[in-house]
């Protein structure tokens, strides 16, 4: 899989996520001045549910983000030959090592896996970012792995 491949990828997530956060909202609101629109198909939902899934939305979203950049970094990782590291921190480190990936670079991509793990374990603390800021960070490493030849 090339890099451009990589980034399609984690642009994808972004975009799927305002497509769901769009079709939420949108019920959210037609919820409110109509709950019958809750009813249909047999199923029953509430407008407290859609509030926490819209609340929840991004966060979930971050976490499928991240999934997708470390499936990046693993097939990067393998197909250079290298040996499988399990961890992904030990992940990022090794690949911020063999590609001279510059230290602010390597900081906020540790700060995007802190925020997912945050995330994840439901931790009181650690680093808050928006979709777009991780983003950002995973998509500026990624380009910072050597194109295929």
């Amino acid at each position: 899989m090339n890099q451009q491949a990589f980034f399609n990828k984690i642009e994808g997530v972004q975009e799927e996520w305002a497509v769901a956060a769009l079709a939420v909202g949108r019920l959210y609101d037609q919820a409110k001045t109509d709950p019958s629109v809750l009813r249909r198909r047999h199923e029953i939902l509430s407008i407290a549910g859609i509030k926490n899934c819209l609340d929840h939305l991004e966060a979930t979203y971050i976490v499928r983000l991240f999934a997708e950049f470390e499936a990046a970094l693993r097939t990067y990782w393998s197909s250079a030959g290298r040996p499988r590291h399990t961890h992904i921190r030990h992940l990022i480190d090794k690949t911020a090592s063999r590609c001279h990936i510059k230290a602010g670079v390597y900081a906020r991509t540790h700060q995007v896996r802190e925020c997912r793990n945050r995330l994840v374990h439901q931790q009181a603390t650690g680093p808050t970012l928006t979709l777009g800021q991780c983003r950002s960070y995973l998509c500026t490493f990624l380009g910072w792995l050597p194109r295929p030849r």
